[in-house]
């Protein structure tokens, strides 16, 4: 059950934003990587919480009378609204990527606050929870709570990866984010674009195949 959720996992995982963001959070004279962590607990504290409402909603759903049918039309939904995110981004081009404004002397809570509300924005990632739900909708609740788990976990993904990359290899790991940030605010949109533009038509097929 768990592997047919991992396409919308890595799907999740994909938001140059955060990545570009977060990085540059990183660039900061002043407590880097603590600003950083505040920032990312502020995206876990929002994603975390449309995880859950959306989970509820689909475990609502599966209780209607042709949960299957349910499914489907669900699937439709987010495959076409998917595939509309990722026209969008294309046609956006580079100015999608573009990151927040970050201060060198931003407070604690500023730094949780932009990350709860960059988080709030990220359509491509929040959406990559509904089809997640409708597959785990007829699962236990071990299993639906292993799958929440593992979403969030990808969903925060663009933020702890360049954090813990900085922690672990210091000098040589500012030079590696800096070209990895140089190259998703220049190509980030075309990545966010061809990926989720695949998973949307898939979750579209899924959907009409199944009616």
């Amino acid at each position: 059950m768990l592997l047919q959720i991992m396409p919308y996992a890595f799907g999740a995982a994909v938001s140059p934003l955060l990545l570009v963001t977060s990085i540059l959070i990183l660039s900061q004279p002043k407590r880097p990587k603590q600003q950083c962590f505040v920032f990312s607990l502020g995206a876990l504290a929002t994603i975390t919480t449309i995880a859950l409402l959306l989970f509820f909603v689909m475990h609502v759903r599966a209780q209607a009378s042709d949960p299957t049918m349910t499914a489907d039309i669900i699937h439709i939904v987010a495959g076409i609204a998917l595939l509309a995110l990722a026209a969008h981004s294309w046609h956006k081009g580079s100015a999608a990527n573009k990151p927040a404004r970050v201060s060198g002397h931003a407070s604690y809570l500023k730094a949780f606050l932009l990350g709860a509300a960059l988080m709030l924005s990220n359509f491509t990632t929040i959406i990559m929870f509904i089809p997640a739900g409708v597959e785990l909708q007829t699962a236990g609740d071990a299993v639906r709570s292993a799958g929440l788990v593992l979403m969030v976990l990808f969903a925060m993904l663009p933020i702890w990866l360049p954090l813990l990359l900085l922690t672990a290899m210091g000098k040589r790991g500012e030079k590696l984010l800096g070209a990895l940030s140089r190259f998703m605010a220049k190509h980030g949109h075309e990545v966010t674009a061809g990926f989720v533009g695949l998973i949307g038509l898939y979750v579209l097929l899924r959907g009409i195949l199944g009616l």
